[in-house]
């Protein structure tokens, strides 16, 4: 299908709308449904949580973040897709190598479960779970084994980190981090 200057501009102002500071709740919201999706969860009683946490589902408090590769700055794409539409074309946006994600993914991941740690650290995030939703191509292809052994060596203040992200067939998630339970100790 191809777009006309006009359509070109429409819808390079929705997109731009879409990925506002206004619009950062229905996006959450939405990261929020594909991973109930993924882990098969119908009928969830979802609430916006007050922010922290940015949702309360199903009674437990649900932090969301959203990492992009470093350096990414989806407002400067958008605009610039605003700027090409104007022009009358369309300006795809380069997509960062499987091999950068594949060598340095992991980092960024627990680089941002890092940050969120250190913003939440005393504070009562412990019920939370926090989502990561991994908004990069080849996710799947991410040491995420090296994600867990490093948070669980950051011991973040949550009680669960999980991260999404999408693949051909649909979201998928992965739990990499639960908070130790302590079982009590059996008498006698």
């Amino acid at each position: 299908m191809v777009l006309d200057q006009n359509a070109l501009v429409r819808v390079a102002r929705e997109d731009l709308a879409f990925f506002s500071n206004d619009r950062k709740p229905a996006r959450e919201r939405w990261v929020v449904d594909r991973w109930l999706l993924a882990r098969g969860v119908v009928g969830a009683d979802v609430r916006p949580g007050g922010d922290p946490p940015d949702f309360i589902v199903d009674g437990s408090g649900v932090e969301v973040v959203e990492l992009l590769e470093p350096g990414r700055r989806r407002g400067d794409d958008y605009r610039a897709k605003l700027d090409a539409a104007g022009e009358g074309y369309a300006l795809p946006r380069p997509l960062v190598s499987r091999q950068r994600v594949v060598e340095r993914g992991h980092e960024w991941v627990i680089g941002a479960v890092d940050a969120k740690a250190k913003k939440y650290e005393g504070r009562l995030s412990a019920a939370w779970t926090l989502l990561v939703y991994v908004n990069l191509p080849w996710a799947e292809c991410l040491s995420w084994a090296d994600v867990e052994a490093k948070v669980e060596a950051l011991a973040p203040p949550f009680a669960a980190i999980e991260v999404m992200f999408d693949v051909g067939t649909g979201p998928v998630t992965h739990t990499v981090w639960h908070l130790p339970v302590e079982l009590p100790l059996a008498s006698g």
